[in-house]
């Protein structure tokens, strides 16, 4: 584990077995905050548990590059990749009721 502090917050980071962040603990003003991480068999990132109790998972292309985020409990979209290159870059995602392109 490993923390760091600031003014009124601090912050505690919990590590698994392969030294990656299980959980990011923060405290403001005496309100405690905690976001959560999975992983999957290959390392990625699969899931999010944020202090309101959202879960989302994350989900990858076969090349492994991340095309969406869903609501884990719902399946409801909450973000996907409209586009990406070559390289694997986005080059179109939703934003704000606009898609972003980039060349």
């Amino acid at each position: 584990m490993s923390s760091e502090r600031g003014g009124m917050a601090s912050r505690s980071y919990v590590y698994e077995c392969f030294g990656r962040v299980a959980a990011s603990n923060t405290t403001i003003s005496g309100q405690f905050y905690s976001v959560s991480t999975g992983y999957d068999s290959l390392g990625r990132v699969d899931t999010i548990t944020y202090p309101t109790g959202l879960t989302v998972k994350q989900n990858y292309s076969p090349f492994f590059h991340m095309t969406s985020v869903t609501d884990a409990a719902t399946g409801a979209m909450i973000w996907q990749a409209n586009s990406s290159n070559e390289f694997g870059h986005l080059t179109a995602v939703p934003g704000f009721g606009i898609v972003v392109i980039d060349s």
